[in-house]
């Protein structure tokens, strides 16, 4: 061997006395050692890294921002979760249009899909097809082989957890991913970096937990839509006829927010109340009107059961009529 490596530097064995060729010898020993040592020390310095990071993240960045940047009609409404019951008929359905072209696959499913728990049950799960959207942005798509996808349909409603959220979630960072798995950075390093100017509404991972939950409320408003549509109530409770609207003012005090138009209304009402003889056998209010003794019910023909809540309009509390 050391007649081929001198034979590459164009040396004679023979040429070379016994000195000479023992301190070669040393030289090429301490020559490979150091390049060991080097070749060494670059791997234990040098960190894992996500091929196509970045253009990951950017394609995961579009999608969370478009769901979480807007809801549709939200700051018409004291509460997100009355979206769908307290839209008037006329609007329901260009809600649901708008909530369809965001969530595009949700018209894989119907009313009796929401009502048996179909539409989060394996490869129909709709967060599996979320997260295939979500994907589809980037360089690295969610693809199933055969054996998740059975395992996938054998899980059930657990599928998504157990299964698809973990393999998008690895691309977020260390601190999303399984014991063993890589410790090279993900979205969160990325976005944070010094040199980045993102603000955190465009951060990926820290808009994550926002996005699910956005999402969240984008499908079940969607169902108590379609619920309003075809059977006129959402969970036993009767679907507005007309939209209620709520418009806080500025003021960050409880009496300022209440208007003169709906003190008169509110002063009407009372001394209506007062003058009829017999109590009617239903309320007048409605869902989201402003109330003034909090805890106190009432029954109502189109909400149920009402109560006075003190709850959040914007950024001030205020009293309004809320189901029980």
């Amino acid at each position: 061997m050391l007649g081929t490596w001198l034979g590459l530097l164009g040396v004679k064995f023979g040429q070379l006395s016994g000195g000479i060729v023992h301190r070669f010898l040393v030289r090429l020993v301490v020559g490979f050692a150091l390049l060991s040592m080097l070749l060494t020390s670059c791997s234990l310095l040098g960190k894992e890294s996500i091929p196509e990071l970045q253009e990951i993240c950017d394609g995961m960045r579009s999608r969370v921002v478009e769901i979480t940047s807007e809801y549709p009609d939200r700051d018409s409404y004291s509460q997100a979760d009355y979206m769908a019951s307290l839209s008037g008929e006329s609007e329901r359905e260009t809600l649901r249009q708008k909530i369809l072209k965001l969530l595009p696959y949700l018209t894989d499913y119907d009313l009796p899909d929401f009502e048996s728990g179909a539409f989060e049950d394996g490869l129909n799960d709709w967060r599996i097809k979320e997260a295939l959207l979500l994907m589809s942005n980037t360089p690295a798509p969610l693809v199933f082989n055969a054996e998740e996808r059975q395992k996938i349909t054998s899980s059930g409603a657990d599928a998504y957890e157990e299964i698809v959220r973990p393999k998008v979630e690895f691309y977020l960072g260390p601190y999303y991913r399984v014991d063993g798995e890589t410790e090279a950075d993900g979205c969160e390093e990325l976005d944070d970096a010094p040199e980045t100017t993102l603000d955190y509404d465009n951060k990926v991972e820290f808009q994550w937990g926002y996005y699910h939950a956005q999402m969240k409320e984008y499908v079940n408003n969607y169902f108590w839509i379609l619920s309003c549509q075809q059977t006129g109530k959402v969970e036993g409770e009767k679907c507005s006829i007309s939209k209620f609207v709520s418009t806080p003012t500025d003021s960050s005090t409880l009496s300022n927010y209440v208007t003169d138009e709906e003190r008169a209304i509110l002063a009407e009402r009372e001394a209506n109340a007062e003058n009829e003889s017999k109590s009617p056998p239903f309320s007048n209010v409605s869902a989201g009107q402003v109330c003034n003794n909090l805890g106190q019910l009432a029954a109502t023909e189109n909400y149920g059961t009402l109560v006075c809540k003190l709850v959040w309009v914007g950024k001030i509390k205020a009293l309004l009529w809320m189901r029980a």
